[in-house]
């Protein structure tokens, strides 16, 4: 997401809620069962007006799952079945070659102009950005860290705080609210500087090595042990695995392997990790 943009639109920036233990029977007959859970829920609390207080909810492209999401707001919203805000998508174009760049280039300057977001008042947020992505402590005690498929909540976070370890690893909210690098302040464009920004991000779709990613966590935050947890709708992530998997090796860091697994976690996770990480946190 390009949250320096949204920061300088001056608007309020928050991201949608994924209450999965709301009612999503609503979205039963709008949704195929693949379509991960979380999604049914915005579908139903979209349906029920609980995002009426928005203005406009931007979906990246970035994720596939929040591609596929958008498109069938906006069928249901041209059909009349669904109100509320007005669903735009920001286009991000990940790979490496110039005419790429120049796309996300592009991109940001149309959502710019969107927003209303002259370059001097974008300038001003990326430097406030830069300063508020500073401003993260690191975690305490000891570390367990948390790979794979982002889950929707924090369930899985709670385990391995109960088996006495910190956890690292974002939610799918915290995603989405990750402010990512530092954006180059001294850049002339400076919505040239944020295309390049948002291109730097490792994910699914990105063409960076996200085992890279796991090695600088691992150098920089020292992790007793780790969990790869990938939910069984996550049909990108898995062919990353080999790639999350080996940091952890090169390490020496124990690791639970955790694939295919109910994104509901109905299937004893929550246990496992409790078991696991209480045993290799001594």
């Amino acid at each position: 997401m390009p949250h320096d943009l949204l920061r300088a639109s001056g608007k309020e920036v928050r991201g949608v809620s994924l209450d999965c233990e709301y009612d999503t029977a609503p979205a039963a007959g709008i949704l195929e069962s693949k379509f991960a859970p979380w999604c049914s829920a915005v579908i139903a609390n979209w349906m029920a007006g609980a995002y009426d207080h928005f203005e406009t909810i931007v979906f990246s492209r970035a994720d596939d799952t929040v591609q596929r999401l958008y498109y069938y707001v906006c069928e249901l919203q041209r059909r009349g079945t669904l109100a509320g805000p007005e669903a735009i998508m920001f286009d991000v174009s990940l790979i490496p070659r110039a005419s790429s760049e120049a796309r996300q280039y592009r991109e940001v300057r149309a959502l710019a102009k969107r927003l209303n977001v002259t370059d001097s008042r974008l300038r001003e947020a990326i430097v406030s950005t830069n300063a508020a992505r500073k401003a993260s402590p690191p975690p305490a005690g000891k570390v367990c860290l948390l790979v794979g498929t982002p889950p929707s909540d924090d369930r899985l976070h709670a385990a391995i705080a109960r088996a006495g370890c910190t956890p690292v690893g974002d939610t799918l909210q915290e995603l989405w609210a990750d402010l990512g690098p530092a954006v180059d302040e001294s850049a002339s464009d400076p919505a040239l500087a944020l295309a390049r920004q948002i291109r730097e991000r490792a994910g699914p779709r990105s063409f960076g090595d996200a085992g890279a990613a796991v090695a600088a966590d691992i150098a920089s935050l020292a992790p007793v042990c780790g969990v790869l947890w990938l939910s069984n709708d996550d049909e990108s992530t898995g062919w990353q695995i080999p790639a999350l998997r080996e940091p952890f090796e090169a390490a020496g860091i124990p690791l639970l392997e955790m694939t295919c697994r109910d994104p509901h976690l109905a299937d004893g996770a929550e246990d496992e990790i409790e078991k696991f990480v209480g045993e290799n946190s001594e």
